[in-house]
């Protein structure tokens, strides 16, 4: 009987990328996605996340670090203060996240609306905003189906 279990574990293990099984599936607007939050450091986020399987510009102000195959998590950074810290986190689809109301990826611009009534269409971009007095934001990009796309959480700047 050990031995079934076991070949079962490897088996779940090779179905599913040892990132995928870490996600914790959530994204709260206006403040983080899975385990990464806005304002946490380099160090913060691969304690969360792990390693990235890319880092762009490491030496330099603004820095992204990507998760998974495709870069479905991407991880922003920018000096804010005199540190750098996450100001964006954005998620692709094949990555498994959605939000307290069950947005997610293929979510209709209407389900959007619906699930959140502070949220404005930008129809000559094609996203949807949700903004927290001017300081947060969580933005729905859609496709042309008006279906999301890409999901993002982020610093408003200005």
């Amino acid at each position: 009987m050990k031995k079934i279990l076991l070949g079962s574990t490897v088996v779940a293990a090779l179905a599913f990328p040892a990132g995928a099984l870490a996600h914790s599936d959530k994204i709260v607007i206006n403040k983080s996605i899975d385990g990464v939050r806005l304002g946490m450091t380099e160090g913060q986020v691969k304690k969360a996340e792990g390693k990235p399987s890319q880092i762009v510009g490491a030496r330099k102000s603004v820095t992204e670090f990507n998760y998974g195959d495709a870069d479905q998590l991407e991880v922003d950074f920018d000096k804010v203060h005199g540190k750098k810290l996450v100001t964006n986190i954005t998620v692709e689809p094949g990555y498994a996240a959605r939000t307290s109301k069950g947005i997610t990826f293929n979510s209709t611009k209407r389900a959007v609306l619906r699930a959140y009534r502070a949220a404005k269409f930008l129809n000559n971009v094609g996203q949807i905003w949700i903004d927290q007095e001017g300081t947060y934001n969580t933005s729905f990009l859609l496709s042309r189906s008006n279906r999301v796309i890409q999901i993002a959480v982020g610093w408003n700047y200005g």
